[in-house]
C-alpha cells in the first residue's frame, strides 16, 4: 500500500434516513478506499443505520464541492481523516 493519500467523496442513497450532518455527502482522505470506508464507519453515528453508499467519487478537489455549504465547512483534504463533517485529522 502507498503512502499517497487519496481524496474520496461519498454520497449516500436516502431511501433510509440520513443524518444531518451527511445528506450533502461526506469526504475522507485515506490510503486507499477500504481506508476511507474504515474511517466513515468510525464517525457515523452510533444511533444512525448507514444507508448504501449510492456514488463514491476519487480524487476529488475542492473546487469539485458544492460552494455554498461544503465548501466553506471541510476540514484540512490534505491529512487523512474525515473533513466533510469535519471529523479532523485520524491517527
Amino acid at each position: 500500500m502507498s503512502d499517497k493519500l487519496i481524496r474520496f467523496w461519498f454520497e449516500f442513497d436516502h431511501a433510509v434516513a440520513t443524518p444531518v450532518g451527511f445528506r450533502l455527502g461526506c469526504g475522507v482522505t485515506a490510503k486507499s478506499e477500504t481506508d476511507a470506508r474504515a474511517l466513515l464507519d468510525l464517525v457515523w453515528p452510533v444511533s444512525a443505520n448507514k444507508p448504501a453508499i449510492a456514488k463514491i467519487l476519487v480524487g476529488i478537489e475542492r473546487d469539485d464541492l458544492e460552494r455554498n455549504h461544503v465548501q466553506p465547512n471541510v476540514g484540512d483534504l490534505n491529512v487523512r481523516g474525515v473533513w466533510f463533517p469535519n471529523f479532523g485529522p485520524v491517527s
